[in-house]
């Protein structure tokens, strides 16, 4: 047996129905706590019986009912449409309600019926000492605590507190019909004959069909229904409950205050709301910023143009290409620029009597090679032999034949040089013969 000093609070809550992440239904869940000691309370007079049953707006077709905090005092951020005091049976059932908002009656309350929430309070007197098991079932969902805190008090909402938990979340699918055992939820607590035990129960209906049940099984094995003459409303010495609950809000700064009322005074803790920014890539050219209002954090989405890098490469063809590849993982669009490759010619000579062509590849230009015959150029001259001779001059440094760096190769050909023979009459009694030297006109002259 786990024995608390000062309180015990048991809560479990129940899912039903379509859900914004619809799964399907779960077996029957057992949830028994057997031996957990509930703490109870001693009023000073009782004020009458039945539940005392507070309405709140729900938003249609809303998850708020799933989020943190919801069924802790989040429900009560929510404007109160109705109330209704001493209700007996606490189970209802609406398994036609069609898409939209629908007005109808829940307790002869009349509601949204398609959309609402409801807080059901009051004192639970235990007829017997021993274990008490109690079974939810809900549509869409419900969460029942029993316990107390440090103390008791009018409200028995308000006494329903403390920092030990039962809580247990039901599925996310099914429909209106809580006679089924589908969704079936129970929680097991130790009582002692004669005591009241503060309990709450808190309800929500997001959209369409809706319906709530709660029995128990008291320690003789006998299963309970009805709650007529099992829940009241209670006086107590210490008269005002003091509850507390957290609300987030605009400012930048915490703030404390506390909402008296008639039974339940109620501090409200206001934090500032959390903020966080995402950032994301756009195809767009501005840059848009838009806020996601939360509950507890809001979002700011800032969109971005995506960031452009440009690439330039050759190709073989004769126009220029502008392709843009799709933004890659990094949110980054690239512009491929295409352009012509350049060609540049080289010519040089060779020792070959044929020309070639041959194209060197590279990766901005390519350049053509020609290699082609050195040229040739014949010169003559003449020199004393009798004999014809040709000669050769070899390349020079640029690729060319020459004598004396021509562009030319020079053959040099050496012919025997010609002779004139002049006869001239003198005194003398002899014949003489006599050589000039060659002349300008490269001429021997004999005489």
């Amino acid at each position: 047996m786990l024995n608390l000093a000062y309180y015990a609070v048991a809560l479990f809550a129940v899912y039903a129905q379509a859900a914004p992440h619809n799964k399907p239904p779960q077996p029957n869940k057992d949830t028994s706590k057997a031996g957990v000691v509930a703490a109870n309370c001693q009023p000073s007079r009782v004020l009458g019986s039945g539940f005392n049953v507070v309405f709140y707006d729900y938003p249609y077709y809303r998850d708020d009912g799933w989020q943190p905090g919801w069924f802790e005092g989040g429900y009560k951020n929510n404007a109160i449409t109705a109330t209704k005091k001493g209700v007996q049976d606490i189970y209802f059932s609406n398994q036609t309600v069609p898409w939209g908002v629908v007005r109808g009656t829940v307790y002869d309350t009349e509601v949204n019926i398609s959309n609402f929430a409801m807080e059901l309070s009051g004192f639970f007197k235990a007829d017997y000492t021993g274990t008490y098991t109690f079974t939810l079932k809900a549509d869409n969902g419900a969460s029942l605590q029993l316990g107390a805190g440090q103390s008791c008090c009018d409200d028995a909402g308000g006494s329903v507190g403390g920092g030990f938990n039962i809580f247990t979340l039901g599925p996310r699918g099914g429909g209106g019909d809580v006679d089924a055992n589908t969704n079936r939820y129970t929680a097991s607590f130790d009582l002692q004959e004669g005591r009241y035990y503060p309990v709450k129960l808190v309800y929500f209906n997001w959209v369409t069909n809706a319906g709530l049940d709660l029995s128990y099984v008291d320690p003789k094995g006998t299963t309970v229904k009805n709650f007529a003459n099992k829940i009241s409303q209670l006086q107590f010495d210490n008269g005002v409950c003091i509850t507390s609950t957290t609300e987030y809000w605009t400012n930048k700064y915490t703030s404390t205050t506390t909402r008296t009322g008639k039974s339940t005074n109620t501090v409200v803790v206001e934090l500032p709301h959390l903020t966080t920014t995402t950032t994301t890539t756009w195809g767009n050219s501005f840059t848009s910023s838009v806020t996601k209002t939360g509950s507890i954090t809001d979002t700011i989405v800032v969109e971005v143009p995506s960031a452009t890098v440009t690439t330039t490469t050759y190709w073989n063809k004769p126009m220029t290409s502008l392709t843009t590849v799709t933004t890659g993982k990094d949110g980054t669009n690239t512009v491929i620029v295409q352009v012509p490759k350049t060609t540049v010619t080289k010519t040089s000579t060779w020792t070959n009597n044929f020309s070639s062509t041959s194209t060197a590849v590279g990766s901005v230009t390519d350049t053509v090679i020609v290699d082609v015959p050195s040229p040739t150029k014949t010169v003559t001259s003449y020199w004393t032999q009798t004999t014809t001779g040709a000669t050769t001059i070899t390349t020079g440094t640029d690729g060319t034949n020459t004598v004396t760096g021509s562009a030319t190769d020079t053959v040099e050909i050496d012919v025997p040089t010609p002779t004139k023979t002049i006869t001239s009459y003198w005194e003398k009694p002899t014949t003489a013969t006599t050589t000039v030297t060659t002349g300008t006109d490269g001429t021997n002259t004999l005489l």
